[in-house]
């Protein structure tokens, strides 16, 4: 009789924990959404998260707002949304400047792998060598044998230290030792900028920041840093294809709810992502921002991020870079 109990009981806690799972999913959301976007109004990853967002509130039938908490290279609102009940009513909108805070900062207050659960990336984007415009050189070997030739007396520009463009070109510098100086700027603009004026030998630089540039002459294009070229570029081969073996490097933005969050909320959401993200209009709108969707499952979401966080690690380490 005991046994029989206990089975009983037992039985009854699966079917309840099952019922939950399956309210969970049919009741969310019931009220409103906040989006916790890290950055300040207008960039980029705000107006993916803005139009993704919009979606939603259009087939959930609630309102899922974006919050905008800027500060500490996205840091802030990151800990903020982790401090939040995991329920699936805040939602953080991280990028790859997150991966890469988890090594860049010596003292962080937050785990992107531990303390959060990635639903899924929204959109990702290419990054571009780059060189002046009327430079002679024209391909990735036409650079490093004037950085040989040159040893100590080039440089190349980035976004700011620990930026995607920085570790892209020391992910280069690891593949294929060379002796040239960082010269940091505060963002993509000032870099183009200095690049045009000769201030600097080369830079990586995102897609999107430096498409009107390349299409104007202004700067060169060497190389595309994904595994495939990009159809913006499709002249432009990749780093792989001129002989760097693993060369991968994108930006990407995402959402990511709170650890713990219920399975069933975080199915859903990716679904319903899924779906947003093959819509004409807003593939046209991610087109015109130099940017593709990129879906991906709850497993390949999580699996996509550890390989991000190690990735950055790896370099940052190897490149002794850090922030207080």
């Amino acid at each position: 009789m005991v046994r029989k109990k206990i089975t009983s009981c037992f039985a009854a806690l699966v079917l309840g924990c099952f019922s939950m799972a399956s309210h969970a999913e049919s009741s969310y959301p019931s009220r409103s959404v906040a989006v916790v976007v890290p950055y300040s109004p207008g960039g980029s990853s705000d107006i993916a998260a803005r139009l993704v967002a919009s979606k939603l509130s259009e087939m959930n039938g609630q309102t899922f707002i974006v919050e905008n908490k800027p500060g500490a290279g996205g840091n802030i609102g990151a800990a903020f949304v982790k401090r939040e009940k995991p329920d699936g009513y805040t939602i953080l909108l991280a990028t790859t400047g997150h991966a890469i805070n988890q090594t860049l900062f010596k003292k962080l207050n937050y785990s992107l792998i531990n303390d959060f659960t990635p639903v899924t990336t929204l959109v990702s984007g290419a990054l571009t060598l780059l060189v002046k415009g009327d430079s002679p050189m024209n391909n990735t070997g036409d650079l490093l044998s004037y950085i040989k030739a040159n040893p100590g007396k080039t440089s190349f520009g980035s976004a700011g230290i620990g930026s995607s463009p920085h570790l892209a070109a020391e992910i280069m510098r690891d593949n294929t030792p060379f002796d040239s100086i960082h010269i940091p700027f505060s963002g993509s603009s000032n870099d183009i900028t200095a690049l045009i004026g000769g201030q600097v030998t080369f830079s990586f630089e995102t897609l999107p920041a430096s498409l009107a540039f390349i299409k104007s002459g202004k700067v060169k294009a060497l190389a595309i840093s994904t595994a495939k070229r990009d159809p913006d570029l499709p002249d432009v081969p990749t780093m792989q294809e001129q002989g760097f073996t693993g060369f991968d490097v994108a930006f990407w933005n995402g959402f990511f709810v709170p650890k713990d969050t219920p399975a069933a909320v975080s199915e859903k959401l990716n679904a319903q992502i899924k779906q947003i993200l093959a819509m004409p209009d807003v593939v046209r709108k991610f087109k015109s921002m130099g940017v593709s969707p990129d879906w991906r499952s709850l497993a390949d979401s999580k699996d996509y991020m550890k390989g991000e966080v190690k990735k950055y690690a790896q370099v940052i380490t190897k490149a002794k870079i850090s922030i207080e």
